[in-house]
């Protein structure tokens, strides 16, 4: 009875939530994100029952799941195709909000940009959970740049490698934040969604409120099952071409002693490994590579000044898109010319473009 009851008062919810009756399929992406989410904290969860977070056996516990857990091949796979296509879809969706000028809903757009860094950080630890050449030695650079911080930055490094580097007690420090980080950004997951429904959408007009909301259930959840579509290209994706998207070094066993001549992280860090190799100082290169990536927090406080604009959001959108495409580039290019040259130029081009982006916005849109 208890559980009935539950489900009941879930669904009295549901129907009572509104949604805005001009929504298009691309706000299919926001619920394609919570599938995905689900996806992975589930898939996550049942490897978690079989790695060892144990320098000598990390990468073979991994291999184990695929080749003698009975299902673990399509675990892995699902977890690991499974972070890229997260990063594909919330990419756009991004990109669409600054289309539509989301960012002057304030709550919605700062709790989306926290999911974004949170989500980030998370792809980084289970990256390195697999304890490969190319994992191991892209977190012992990234982890290293925390050195950089005045004073505590040495300390610091020192006390997340556990160690005098990546070892056992990191591996366990990495694995317990990676169980933990899922339900923190399903709870601000959440947040995010009781905003949107609270304060309404954007669209290419304006900015939507109360008067112009329809019952969510059953209406919306009807087109939301368009993203059944989406799953079966992913799945189609997986059984087909599963390991396309890993590096060849992501396959072989850990070797403290010698590093790979070129280290590049997954495909959706790229664009900030690019920006961090345009800056030659090490201290102002984590600062450019910081201020891009905080940079999202940034929209909405801009978006108040009195004399914004917002002419030509669509063709800045555009040019952001293609900066980042580009720095998507040169980050797994040499370092050696014309590639650096490149990467400063892209990199002075994204950041002037996001100061015009942030000049040019409207004020004339409704504010939580």
């Amino acid at each position: 009875m208890i559980k009935v009851k539950v489900c009941f008062l879930l669904m009295k919810m549901i129907k009572s939530f509104g949604a805005y009756e001009g929504l298009t399929y691309t706000f299919n992406l926001g619920s394609a994100l919570g599938m995905v989410l689900l996806m992975q904290t589930m898939s996550g969860l049942m490897m978690s029952l079989y790695y060892e977070p144990n320098s000598d056996l990390a990468f073979f516990s991994v291999q184990e799941i695929m080749m003698e857990v009975s299902g673990g091949w399509l675990f892995r796979l699902l977890h690991a195709n499974g972070a890229s296509f997260f990063f594909v879809l919330i990419y756009l969706h991004f990109f669409k909000g600054l289309f539509y000028s989301s960012f002057n809903l304030v709550k919605v757009w700062s709790m989306g940009s926290m999911i974004l860094l949170f989500l980030m950080a998370e792809a980084f630890l289970g990256y390195t959970l697999v304890w490969s050449q190319m994992s191991f030695w892209a977190g012992t650079v990234i982890t290293g740049l925390l050195s950089v911080i005045p004073l505590v930055g040495k300390t610091l490094v020192l006390w997340v490698w556990g160690g005098f580097g990546l070892s056992t007690n990191t591996l366990k420090f990495f694995f317990v934040l990676h169980f933990i980080l899922p339900f923190v950004i399903i709870l601000l997951a959440c947040f995010h969604l009781f905003f949107l429904h609270l304060y309404g959408s954007t669209s290419e007009l304006y900015c939507h409120g109360d008067y112009v909301k329809s019952s969510f259930f059953p209406y919306y959840w009807i087109k939301d099952l368009m993203n059944l579509l989406l799953l079966m290209v992913f799945l189609v994706w997986v059984m087909t071409l599963p390991l396309e998207l890993g590096d060849p070094l992501g396959f072989e066993e850990v070797n403290s002693l010698v590093s790979p001549t070129h280290i590049v992280p997954e495909w959706y860090f790229l664009w900030a490994y690019g920006i961090l190799r345009a800056v030659p100082s090490k201290l102002f290169g984590v600062l450019v590579l910081g201020l891009s990536v905080l940079s999202t927090f940034l929209f909405p406080i801009f978006s108040k000044m009195p004399n914004s604009k917002y002419y030509y959001k669509k063709m800045s959108s555009i040019l952001l898109i293609f900066s980042l495409c580009f720095l998507s580039w040169l980050g797994p290019s040499q370092p050696e010319p014309p590639y650096v040259i490149l990467s400063q130029i892209m990199t002075c081009f994204f950041f002037t473009l996001e100061l015009v982006w942030l000049m040019m916005m409207d004020t004339n849109y409704y504010k939580d």
